[in-house]
């Protein structure tokens, strides 16, 4: 039974009227409140459980193997006849005690029928305790009728669950793979099975059996990737969500090693052991700084580096010119993040996302308030993030950004990300030409860094790029296959860098963010100064 079973048997034993299980697994929630009234016989005793659905209507549960299930009573397929029988207005079993599960119950509470007689049923006085318990993927709960309802999140299965689950099928394959040696069939090892585990983590039960059967017909064994690839589209099909295995290590990234000895830092806070010593989980991090100096690929590789996924919100796809719908969108995805954990959550260019909300912000006036109570969600998921979500944010103007953001507790280091240093970009040239297979010299690197002031490191990407492209011409016309000096000072010259198209933004940025946060490069900046009209330096 499932640890949510026990709020919802409080429930149950305080007599709450309407209960609503925010969960898919409707069989295992069944199983589960048989359990509760098999467990609790006196509070339950002459209690019958009823479920109910618009296609079926009635069906009585038997609640231990010697009870028969009784067949559908289609007649009360419908409303009316339904919460007559409930109400005990008509003859049946509604002037007993029953519990009542209603399936599918989200797609018409929404009626205005509907809500009168929950109301009509439930706020007035009743010689019988009859709860009505709603199991549905979504809470839309209109507020006619939410304050009559208590809502339970039933949690998707725990560690020691999908552990025993993935076990038993590598249990079935070690069967298969004595009595039938000739088909191909093969067990996993132990740290294949942790990877199965991991994979499955954010599936429901029902899920998990049936990845795994189709891992075995399909693969002979536990595929890992197969069982990934399942997540993926569980993922994907909120619509605001990305799923991504990243492949990038820290080490492709040039330049940034104050952030990266950082990065490696908090991989060791992870553990259990940590936990033990007083280490908090970590939480995550806000990077800031120039576009193109390598945030994104930054948390990237951090996922890569911890074998971890990257789940990308996507804030356009949220927006819904529905009422209420973006809301639900936002909590349907955060709940999916959680379910995914451990996993790494990108907020890519958060300032565009969310610049609105918040303190001071303008949300009311633009969008009715929509993107403040995202904000809202979002901030609340930061501070009770416990569960092994890392959340990665980045921004180009933090300026732009809500204080809430970047107040101490929600994340626990703020990057910024200024201009590589001399080198740094030779750092970054020699991982790009490295990764084209292009061995330069020392004299043409030093070129390239000279040439290559003020870049970031997507610049410098380019100009690698267009450095191989002019040293294919050439090779084309006289065999010489090396990377010359002119080569990298044409390319260099073909790029504009941001410093100089936006040379004011990045300036007042670089002056903005220099002493308020913490160099990747681990440089140490002061603030700029200024003289106000007295002839006195002022602090920026």
């Amino acid at each position: 039974m499932r640890e949510s079973m026990n709020e919802v048997e409080m429930l149950l034993r305080a007599r709450i009227g309407c209960i609503w299980i925010n969960s898919f697994e409707e069989e295992d929630i069944i199983n589960d409140l048989k359990e509760v009234m098999r467990n609790q016989p006196q509070q339950f005793q002459g209690y019958s459980l009823n479920i109910w659905s618009h296609t079926e209507g009635v069906t009585k549960i038997p609640l231990s193997e010697y009870e028969e299930k009784t067949p559908p009573n289609p007649k009360l397929r419908e409303l009316p006849a339904l919460f007559s029988v409930i109400s005990g207005n008509e003859k049946g079993d509604g002037g007993s005690s029953n519990l009542w599960i209603l399936r599918d119950f989200h797609t018409m509470i929404t009626d205005a029928k509907a809500q009168r007689y929950i109301r009509d049923l439930k706020e007035y006085p009743s010689n019988h305790y009859n709860p009505l318990i709603v199991i549905a993927p979504t809470v839309n709960l209109p507020s006619d009728v939410a304050r009559l309802f208590r809502v339970v999140d039933y949690e998707l299965p725990k560690e020691d669950l999908i552990k025993s689950m993935v076990q038993a099928s590598n249990l079935q394959l070690s069967g298969l793979e004595s009595n039938n040696p000739e088909k191909g069939y093969h067990a996993v090892s132990t740290d294949v099975l942790k990877e199965a585990v991991r994979a499955c983590t954010g599936l429901t039960k029902k899920e998990i059996e049936m990845n795994l059967k189709e891992s075995i017909i399909k693969y002979k064994t536990l595929d890992t990737e197969f069982l990934s690839q399942s997540k993926i589209q569980i993922v994907k099909k909120t619509g605001v969500l990305d799923y991504k295995i990243p492949h990038t290590k820290l080490a492709d990234i040039g330049g940034n090693q104050a952030i990266k000895e950082w990065l490696v830092e908090s991989h060791d806070a992870f553990s259990e052991e940590a936990r033990a010593f007083g280490v908090d989980k970590p939480k995550g991090a806000m990077l800031v700084g120039i576009p193109g100096s390598g945030k994104t690929a930054i948390a990237e590789a951090f996922a890569a580096e911890e074998h971890l996924p990257l789940l990308e919100l996507s804030m356009s796809k949220i927006m819904d010119k529905l009422v209420g719908q973006s809301e639900r969108k936002i909590d349907q995805a955060l709940q999916v993040v959680k379910a995914c954990a451990p996993c790494v959550f990108l907020l890519d260019e958060v300032e565009k996302m969310l610049g609105s909300a918040g303190a001071g912000g303008s949300s009311n006036q633009s969008d009715g308030g929509v993107t403040n109570r995202i904000f809202q969600s979002i901030l609340k998921f930061m501070n009770d993030n416990d569960s092994g979500v890392y959340v990665i944010m980045t921004s180009n103007d933090v300026s732009q950004l809500p204080p809430e953001f970047t107040r101490p507790g929600r994340v626990d280091a703020i990057w910024y990300f200024g201009l590589p240093t001399a080198e740094e970009r030779r750092s970054i040239f020699k991982i790009h030409f490295g990764l084209k297979d292009k061995n330069v010299g020392d004299i043409v690197l030093n070129e390239a860094v000279k040439d290559s002031k003020g870049y970031t490191g997507a610049e410098i990407q380019q100009v690698v790029k267009n450095a191989i492209s002019k040293a294919y011409r050439h090779f084309k016309k006289d065999g010489n296959a090396n990377i010359t000096k002119d080569d990298v000072r044409i390319a260099a010259s073909e790029v504009i860098p941001v410093s100089v198209s936006s040379r004011e933004k990045i300036a007042a940025l670089d002056n903005y963010c220099c002493s308020r946060f913490r160099s990747t490069s681990g440089e140490v900046k002061e603030a700029p100064k200024k003289k106000d009209d007295t002839g006195f330096l002022l602090d920026l």
